[in-house]
């Protein structure tokens, strides 16, 4: 056999051989990377976390997308297929490489396994992909076989932002309590308020009762007298109005217990009238009548004793001051026992 013929033998058998020893012993050794993709548009910059194996048996790589549940884009995982990736996208051989040898001839640099480090960014056929973590077994084939100590993993999570989808409230219509308005709107099946069962039990069966007047127009109303109830149980206030025979008044109950609004409120979101809003002198609006407090029974100064940090001073200052000149004090318990007397 000629010497020429040799040569060109020797140039075939020896790459083949190369090629199948590397295959032999990398066919199972893929290096498994995890990437962002820097999708940036101009528009926004978004990332899209992807996947890049490596093989090591023919120095190719792969890229696969990450499906994110809910991301609004069709299920198209992969990004790039399985091929030898140049360093230089500009640079591109003429013709599509069968083999890493062959790949050399072309004078073509590529990915290689040294060039993929945990905290990189790849630029890939004019993509950017910046790694930001490997998995186990391919941290201890670079220390190991490389001598190469891949960095910490780098956290690239953002904190998403969670729209809260604010329901639209309608305007209330007159038409029972605006919390039932706004409560059958929360749900699809309408439920229930829930009470206050704490302050229910904690109060049951107090009342505080107020001595008011008519802030009259009509000369004949100016006689008229009345007690404002308020239940502490439930915030409920009613109203009744003292029996005077011949008066020409019925008497009795002037307004049902309900949750009564204070004027300035919205409607929408009303605040209701408390013991903090009724003082002597004080005017309570009901549905164009003014009522003026004139007078209280005397749980009204045990309770504002007993819970001094819902009044202020001088209110607390002036039920006392009115008690005293009655000659009622809170220590009074046969007094104490008919607090409906001095009301009326």
């Amino acid at each position: 056999m000629k010497l020429h013929n040799l040569s060109i033998i020797a140039m075939l058998v020896v790459p083949f051989c190369k090629m199948q020893s590397k295959y032999v012993f990398s066919y199972a050794f893929i290096r498994r990377f995890y990437a962002v993709w820097l999708n940036s548009d101009g528009e926004s910059n978004e990332k899209r976390p992807c996947t890049i194996y490596y093989y090591l048996s023919d120095d190719r790589m792969e890229i696969l997308e990450a499906r994110e549940i809910n991301s609004g884009r069709d299920p198209f995982p992969r990004v790039l297929n399985r091929m030898r990736v140049p360093k230089n996208w500009e640079i591109l051989p003429a013709s599509n490489a069968s083999s890493p040898d062959a790949a050399d001839m072309e004078n073509v640099e590529y990915f290689g396994p040294r060039d993929l480090l945990v905290g990189e960014t790849l630029y890939i056929l004019r993509k950017q992909f910046f790694l930001y973590d490997c998995d186990l077994f391919t941290r201890r084939f670079y220390k190991n076989c490389l001598n190469i100590e891949q960095g910490p993993a780098i956290d690239v999570k953002e904190p998403k932002e969670r729209f809260k989808i604010t329901p639209m409230i309608p305007p209330h219509i007159g038409i029972g309590q605006p919390e039932d308005t706004i409560q059958s709107c929360l749900t699809l099946k309408p439920v229930p308020l829930k009470k206050n069962m704490i302050q229910y039990v904690t109060n049951a069966g107090k009342v505080l009762r107020y001595k008011a007047r008519l802030d009259w127009i009509h000369p004949e109303d100016k006689d008229r007298e009345f007690v404002i109830h308020y239940s502490l149980a439930d915030g409920l206030l009613s109203i009744s109005e003292k029996r005077v025979k011949n008066s020409g008044f019925e008497g009795g109950r002037f307004l049902k217990p309900m949750l009564l609004m204070k004027p300035d409120s919205d409607t929408n979101y009303p605040q209701y009238y408390n013991p903090t809003d009724f003082r002597l002198g004080s005017i309570v609006h009901v549905y164009g009548q003014r009522f003026i407090i004139t007078g209280a029974a005397l749980s009204v100064l045990r309770y504002m004793e007993e819970n001094p940090e819902k009044f202020r001073p001088e209110h607390l200052d002036e039920f006392r001051n009115y008690f005293s000149q009655l000659g009622v004090t809170t220590h009074n318990e046969t007094r104490l026992e008919s607090d409906q007397t001095l009301v009326h």
